[in-house]
């Protein structure tokens, strides 16, 4: 192996912000990325974050997505939509979801 390597790069060391408090397992925007929280921080903790893998995460309401389509994390609600420019692009989903399902599959894009 390369004395240059580091790590495989599918997790991220982040730092939790100002006035904020992540729980294990909600999507983080880390710049244009997004990632799932590996454990729970609050301000100024640093935690460990997935940035590849499939996750099961909340679905836009009334929303039905096609397997394969790429979605966006949209933090205001706080759900994976379709409409890319509602959020962070995140992936694709890893399976279809009907308008009534409250949550998807989704491989994040690392």
């Amino acid at each position: 192996m390369a004395q240059n390597f580091i790590q495989k790069g599918e997790i991220l060391e982040y730092l939790v912000p100002a006035s904020t408090t992540i729980n294990s397992g909600a999507p983080v925007v880390i710049g244009s990325r997004v990632g799932v929280a590996l454990g729970k921080g609050s301000t100024g903790e640093t935690i460990r974050v997935q940035m590849e893998g499939v996750f099961r995460l909340p679905k836009k309401a009334a929303t039905a997505i096609n397997q394969g389509v790429a979605v966006a994390w949209d933090v205001t609600p706080g759900d994976i939509t379709p409409t890319l420019a509602d959020g962070t692009a995140c992936g694709y989903a890893f399976e279809a979801a009907l308008s009534a399902d409250t949550h998807i599959l989704v491989k994040l894009a690392g």
